[in-house]
């Protein structure tokens, strides 16, 4: 589901009388070709009244178009496919040589390492594809609760790199509570990650959320949630643990529908079996997205991630902190009602004490996508 989708609805869960958002969503799954879904809103906007009779002349139009149907299930996918080039596939240092604790042998003093080449960052050009779906079951009318799932996946296959290609398949289900004022969900999810073509790692976790605004008419949605994971490692059983992280986000949709803005801030703690992969974590974002036209939208992201670890590495000189800078920029076109292209450009880059964690990288991507 797109974000500008996600966001109508959840301003409805909140708002059911708020018709502008009810009349963008209805616009929005035409596009799409979700045409019982689009009539079904159009038709709850004239059961609230329209007394502006242009306003009437045109929802009357877009239901000539549409054909009834509906149901107390409502489900949206997502397949996308496509290239990329990726200049530190590996996330291999910065540096040829690292800084390190000094080891000392009789008069011999080694205070740095050389970086193998195997291991500096290396350049590589990939395809991947990625599958997304979700699903919303209400138990009675709109409303009140409801069952929803998710489940997804994404692989890539890269060019003379095969070492360094990853898989990630991810499922979860749970409830959601909508009242007039305020929607509370708490999905439980697994994950399984691979890397290389070998097992990496298993997560399981509850992520308990709650989503509301101030106001009937207002168009600021804000979000707070926990999430407790747990991970296991395949081959790195001292990173096994708990993963907690708290976080509140605010969105907000213009008038019009047409440009988004989010912000959000979350804490988190690594709590793993060995000290040195223990770490406290501040990270906040900012994204905005805008349409052009009917079938332009151009988006943004900017992250920014601080990470301070318990205790300091065998062979690193200090104790280890991250600063991690994340900045992406792309644009997406619908070619038809359910399907278009998507380009970004990723610019990553880590500032580390310890020079083994210091990379930058840049990933350009193309995408062909289909929603339904």
């Amino acid at each position: 589901m797109d974000a500008r989708r996600w966001l109508f609805e959840r301003v409805l869960q909140i708002n059911p009388g708020n018709d502008r958002a009810r009349f963008e969503l209805a616009r929005l799954l035409a596009e799409r070709g979700d045409k019982d879904a689009a009539r079904a809103e159009l038709e709850t906007i004239l059961s609230h009244g329209v007394k502006d009779e242009n306003v009437r002349r045109r929802i009357d139009g877009m239901l000539a178009d549409l054909r009834r149907g509906g149901g107390s299930f409502r489900s949206a996918s997502r397949i996308e496919a496509g290239v990329f080039h990726d200049d530190n596939v590996n996330i291999g240092p910065d540096s040829e040589n690292i800084r390190i604790a000094p080891i000392i042998f009789g008069s011999k003093r080694i205070e740095s390492l050389s970086v193998k080449e195997s291991s500096r960052p290396r350049e590589a050009d990939g395809a991947y594809l990625m599958v997304m779906g979700s699903g919303t079951y209400d138990a009675g009318s709109p409303g009140g609760w409801a069952v929803i799932c998710q489940g997804g996946g994404y692989a890539n296959a890269l060019d003379g790199e095969h070492d360094h290609e990853v898989m990630y398949v991810h499922g979860g289900a749970g409830l959601r509570l909508s009242t007039p004022k305020a929607v509370f969900q708490s999905p439980v999810s697994v994950a399984h990650i691979n890397s290389g073509g070998e097992p990496l790692a298993n997560v399981a976790g509850i992520t308990p959320s709650v989503t509301f605004a101030a106001g009937r008419e207002s168009r600021f949605l804000l979000t707070t949630s926990v999430g407790v994971d747990y991970r296991d490692y395949d081959r790195y059983d001292a990173r096994d643990g708990l993963y907690l992280t708290a976080g509140g986000s605010v969105r907000h949709i213009s008038e019009n529908g047409k440009i988004m803005v989010a912000l959000g801030l979350t804490v988190s703690r690594d709590e793993a079996d060995e000290a040195i992969y223990c770490a406290d974590g501040l990270a906040w974002h900012f994204s905005v997205e805008t349409k052009i036209l009917d079938s332009f939208s151009l988006y943004g992201r900017v992250r920014f991630a601080e990470s301070d670890y318990d205790e300091k590495e065998p062979l690193a000189p200090e104790r280890r902190t991250d600063r991690l800078r994340q900045f992406v920029v792309g644009v997406s076109r619908m070619i038809t009602a359910k399907s278009g292209i998507d380009v970004n450009y990723q610019d990553v880059s880590n500032e580390s004490t310890f020079d083994l964690y210091e990379y930058t990288r840049h990933v350009t991507s193309a995408g062909v996508f289909w929603a339904f």
